[in-house]
C-alpha cells in the first residue's frame, strides 16, 4: 500500500513509508505528519466457500477442508498429462531388471553392466519414480484441514503425508492473517495464506492455492472467528484482485 502526501502530494512507496502511532505517517520529502485513515484500501467483499472447500462446525472449532484435486481447466490438463509421464518413468527400471525383455538380449551380453552401476542407476530411476507416483497419489486424494480453535489455527493434510503442510499458530500470537501471490520461474502462479504476529514475524500458513479467492476466503474466515479488523500489510494480495 502507497500512501499520498496531503501537503506536497508525493508518493510514498510502502518501503519508505515511516508509520507513527494512530494511524499516522511522515512524508520523507517534505516532513509533514499527516493521517492516512482515508487511504486505507476498503475491506475485501465477502467470499463465500470456494468451489472444493467445505466448512464445517466441530464442537467449538471451525473446519475448513480443501481438496487437492486441481479445479482450474489448465491444471486439470496438466494433471491428466503426469499420469503417462509417471508410468514413463518406470521403463528404466524395467529396462534394467529385464534387459532381454526390453532390448531383446540375452543373459551372456558382451558389455555387462557393473553391479556397482547397476543398483546406483536402478535405486535413482526407481526412487525417482515412486516420488513421482505418491505426488500424483497424493495430488488426487489428499486433502488440507484448516482447524480454527479457540486456542490455535493448525494446519495439516491427509491421508497421506506431505512436507511441510503440518502447522499450527497460537491464536494470542496472531496480528493479522493476510494473502500473498507466489510467482514461480516457470511463469505460474499460485497463492498463499500468511499470518502476521504480534512480534512481527509472518508464518506460512496454507500455499499452492489455484485462485486469490481460495486464499481471500481462509483469510477472511479466521478473521471473523477472532473479530479481526482487516488491516493492510505490506506485500499483501489486493483485496479486489480476481474480481475484475
Amino acid at each position: 500500500m502507497s500512501l499520498t502526501c496531503p501537503k506536497c502530494g508525493s508518493v510514498i512507496l510502502p518501503a519508505d513509508i515511516q508509520l507513527l502511532p494512530q494511524r499516522t505517517a511522515r512524508c520523507g520529502q517534505c516532513g509533514e505528519v499527516f493521517d492516512f485513515t482515508g487511504q486505507i484500501p476498503k475491506p475485501a467483499p465477502p467470499v463465500e466457500p470456494p468451489r472444493g472447500f467445505t466448512v464445517t462446525n466441530d464442537l467449538s472449532d471451525l473446519v475448513i477442508t480443501r481438496r487437492w484435486f486441481p479445479q482450474s481447466l489448465f491444471r486439470k490438463v496438466v494433471y491428466i498429462l503426469n499420469w503417462p509421464l509417471c508410468l514413463l518413468m518406470y521403463t528404466p527400471v524395467l529396462a534394467l531388471l529385464f534387459p532381454q525383455f526390453i532390448f531383446h538380449t540375452g543373459p551372456n551380453t558382451n558389455q555387462p553392466v557393473s553391479q556397482i552401476g547397476f543398483w546406483i542407476a536402478l535405486v535413482f530411476f526407481l526412487g525417482w519414480a515412486l516420488f513421482f507416483t505418491y505426488m500424483m497419489i497424493a495430488w488426487t486424494v489428499n486433502r488440507t484441514e484448516i482447524r480454527i480453535s479457540s486456542t490455535a489455527v493448525s494446519v495439516c493434510c491427509y491421508p497421506l503425508k506431505w512436507p511441510g503442510e503440518s502447522k499450527a499458530v497460537s491464536t494470542t500470537d496472531i496480528d493479522q492473517p493476510f494473502c500473498s501471490r507466489h510467482n514461480s520461474g516457470k511463469g505460474s502462479t499460485s497463492y498463499q495464506v500468511f499470518v502476521l504476529l504480534h512480534s512481527g514475524k509472518r508464518i506460512s500458513l496454507v500455499t499452492g492455492l489455484e485462485k486469490p479467492e481460495h486464499a481471500r476466503f481462509i483469510a477472511q474466515q479466521i478473521e471473523l472467528r477472532f473479530g479481526i479488523t482487516d488491516q493492510p500489510v505490506y506485500g499483501e494480495l489486493s483485496n479486489f484482485e480476481g474480481y475484475d
